[in-house]
């Protein structure tokens, strides 16, 4: 059986380019905003997933959701 954080992870890269802002993430997972944003710490820090401030793909709301893959360099 898989962790919230591993599903949260799946459920990121299998939306992928998609990015999801978390009140979609936590409907999608059926958990509260918080436990997402406290999943997402160790996918983030892994670099699984990276942090983004834009429209939901889903909502089409602006807000802080997750992207599949780390921080992009530009150097």
């Amino acid at each position: 059986m898989m962790t919230p954080a591993e599903r949260l992870a799946v459920l990121v890269r299998d939306s992928s380019p998609f990015a999801q802002c978390f009140t979609c993430l936590a409907a999608k997972l059926h958990l509260s905003e918080h436990d997402v944003r406290a999943e997402a710490v160790p996918i983030v820090v892994r670099r699984d997933c990276q942090l983004v401030r834009r429209v939901c793909d889903f909502c089409g709301r602006m807000s802080e959701g997750l992207a599949f893959g780390g921080p992009r360099s530009d150097g």
